[in-house]
């Protein structure tokens, strides 16, 4: 019996017929790739690997955010120290009233 070619002592009965050499190679190179990927996914330090990668996202999430915070409070504190700045204003320009103005 010939199977795709190949002499008898290049196949092996499987279960689903013919196993031939090529058949058995392809089958060994899927496992070695599922061996592969099994050990680098689950080895023992997989937990301390995740746990490692998530804190550097959470700490970069939070610098970024810490980033924003202080530019928000600096573009304020700038307008209000403009808008405060009796030198910088019009003259002549109207004022907000405050409560002090009030009648």
């Amino acid at each position: 019996m010939q199977g795709r070619g190949l002499s008898r002592s290049a196949t092996c009965r499987g279960v689903y017929g013919v196993y031939t050499y090529d058949d058995q190679v392809i089958d060994a190179v899927r496992v070695r790739r599922q061996r592969l990927a099994h050990a680098l996914l689950h080895r023992d330090q997989r937990l301390r690997r995740q746990w490692s990668e998530r804190l550097g996202a959470f700490l970069a999430s939070a610098f970024l955010a810490v980033l924003a915070c202080a530019a928000c409070v600096a573009v304020s504190f700038v307008i209000n120290l403009l808008s405060s700045d009796g030198a910088l204003q019009r003259p002549g320009a109207p004022t907000s009233p405050t409560i002090q103005d009030s009648p």
